[in-house]
């Protein structure tokens, strides 16, 4: 009853100006890194005013030039957007990251936090199959 190990890479990333990391694998999704966000830190630094369904945020890949909001489909002025819902959300592994990329993030529109997520590193971790 040996259990078997398979590489897995697992995307790092950091909050820029925060001691926060976050680990990703590819599979996981941009709604999916918003929830962590939230729970890890917006919803702290914004006392009890950063849940992932709170209000809306968008996340900009500078690198692929593409724009993502959530949690709802937010309509007109947000026509080159992809939304990102819990059960329709872009995969991080599909945005073509490389260690130091930016999604630059924006949280609640009215009372807005800005801040960037950079990939830290892209890294083979070694996962128990069994």
């Amino acid at each position: 009853n040996r259990s078997s190990k398979m590489p897995q890479k697992i995307l790092r990333f950091g909050i820029a100006n925060e001691d926060i990391l976050l680990d990703l694998r590819p599979t996981n999704t941009l709604f999916d890194l918003m929830s962590i966000v939230c729970a890890e830190w917006l919803y702290e630094s914004r006392d009890g005013d950063g849940g992932v369904f709170d209000h809306m945020w968008k996340i900009e890949n500078l690198a692929g030039g593409t724009m993502h909001v959530g949690p709802y489909d937010m309509g007109a002025g947000f026509d080159d957007s992809k939304t990102e819902e819990p059960g329709s959300s872009t995969a991080v592994g599909e945005l073509g990251l490389r260690p130091g990329a930016v999604l630059r993030a924006e949280y609640d529109f009215g009372s807005t936090t800005y801040f960037a997520l950079v990939l830290r590193s892209i890294e083979d971790v070694l996962a128990d199959l069994g």
